[in-house]
């Protein structure tokens, strides 16, 4: 049985999703006692049951119930969208009260990108300051939503946009093996091992060049490529998520660490690539 046998989910959404499924397998084979899934509303109740975890409404602002509703817990693990600052801060709290072992604070993606309005240094700090037991993972960018349609790769067409030149270095994850990952982690590292501790991960480490240059040659087309000029990038970098991505990525601050830093602690997990994951 592993040291955390009791976890909390912040969020059922995009990550949270793949990670509440991956604790309920660990769950059925006994490997440890409970998911519990924190919701605002009796909206998602039936889909987290589903996915086989126990729903509970909280009140964020509310640190009695958040006392309450975490009691005998052993982990938290936040996936909060990016402008759940003072929910997570209080959450936090609330662990720190009832000396929870480890608290897992919403920082997927990229260590230098956030999102417009994103104040995550603000969580990393107040945990410092009260020293409740933290972890964070940075994932690089999830393979499974940024190259789709929707934030302008369509493979059907052979039609991509992209923001600069497209030689700059990133990381990237598939979220089924960042919750893979995660759940490995939590589980069997002892508690010091993941006090206090950041875990960079990446499935690849490409270039968008290198990858379209991968895509043609396995499938035999031509992509056609739209490439924005990093002077429009940087008009929109203020209020737009996409061209700050793609600036950092250009600056060189599209990895989420140095090559030996990366995917530790499990030698064994063999992450999907770009291409693997477009293809599929």
């Amino acid at each position: 049985m592993s040291e955390f046998e009791h976890f909390v989910v912040l969020g059922s959404g995009r990550l949270g999703v793949f990670i509440i499924q991956e604790l309920v397998a660990l769950k059925k084979q006994g490997k440890i006692k409970s998911v519990v899934v924190f919701t605002r509303s009796n909206d998602s109740h039936e889909r987290i049951l589903q996915l086989g975890a126990k729903p509970v409404n909280v009140n964020y602002s509310n640190a009695d119930q958040l006392v309450h509703a975490l009691k005998g817990v052993d982990c938290v693990v936040s996936t909060l969208a990016s402008n759940a600052v003072e929910f997570e801060k209080e959450v936090a709290r609330a662990c720190k009260v009832l000396e929870v072992k480890l608290f897992v604070h919403s920082e997927w993606g990229l260590p230098n990108v956030d999102h417009p309005g994103s104040r995550k240094g603000e969580v990393k700090k107040y945990l410092k300051e009260i020293k409740q037991p933290w972890a964070y993972f940075y994932t690089g960018v999830f393979i499974d939503l940024v190259f789709t349609p929707f934030a302008g790769f369509n493979w059907n067409e052979g039609k991509v946009s992209i923001g600069g030149s497209g030689n700059g270095q990133v990381s990237c994850t598939a979220r089924t093996d960042i919750a893979r990952y995660v759940a490995y982690v939590l589980i069997n590292l002892p508690v010091e091992e993941l006090e206090n501790k950041a875990f960079r991960i990446e499935g690849e480490r490409t270039t968008f060049n290198a990858l379209f240059s991968a895509w043609e040659s396995r499938t035999g087309r031509k992509l056609q490529i739209t490439r924005t000029p990093r002077e429009e990038l940087e008009k929109r970098a203020s209020h737009d998520f996409h061209s700050r991505l793609y600036l950092a990525i250009e600056d060189g601050d599209g990895v989420v660490g140095r090559p030996e830093e990366t995917n530790l602690y499990w030698p064994e997990w063999t992450p999907k690539t770009v291409l693997q994951v477009v293809l599929d």
